[in-house]
């Protein structure tokens, strides 16, 4: 059988504000984790222009600012030793919604348990209830 090459859409043309949103994001990357980083993630030109084509779409969805308040977020949690490796999509994450984590770790996953903020947040017989209905959904789920 012969391999067939396969059709994709035309790829999305970005405006002069879209770009410079993506510059401005893939420069404050470099800013953080350094050019030497950058290069052992994206050793070409070319692998450079494929990471920001395939971010691209999620980027532009946010302005300067709030692009700026994600890295600012991100800067804070390198301070406390985490992200340590380059990791477009935590990075967006932390543009997107102030530090959860999205993809495939799963939103929430990085966040410490505190008991303590628990107190005062319903009674044990509420817990109870709401652990029996919760498990009853997933018995009919699960027949």
């Amino acid at each position: 059988m012969l391999a067939t090459s396969t059709i994709t859409k035309k790829p999305r043309i970005f405006n002069a504000e879209e770009q410079d949103r993506v510059g401005y994001f893939f420069l404050r990357i470099t800013n953080i984790y350094g050019s030497a980083m950058i290069k052992r993630t994206w050793p070409d030109s070319d692998s450079m222009k494929m990471a920001k084509r395939e971010y691209a779409p999620e980027i532009v969805k946010y302005d300067r600012k709030a692009i700026h308040e994600g890295f600012e977020r991100l800067k804070a949690a390198r301070e406390q030793g985490e992200h340590e490796f380059i990791n477009v999509d935590t990075v967006i994450g932390f543009i997107k919604n102030e530090g959860e984590i999205t993809g495939s770790w799963g939103t929430g996953a990085h966040k410490i348990y505190e008991p303590e903020k628990l107190i005062g947040h319903g009674t044990e017989a509420g817990r109870q209830k709401a652990g029996s209905k919760a498990l009853g959904e997933l018995k009919e789920l699960f027949g």
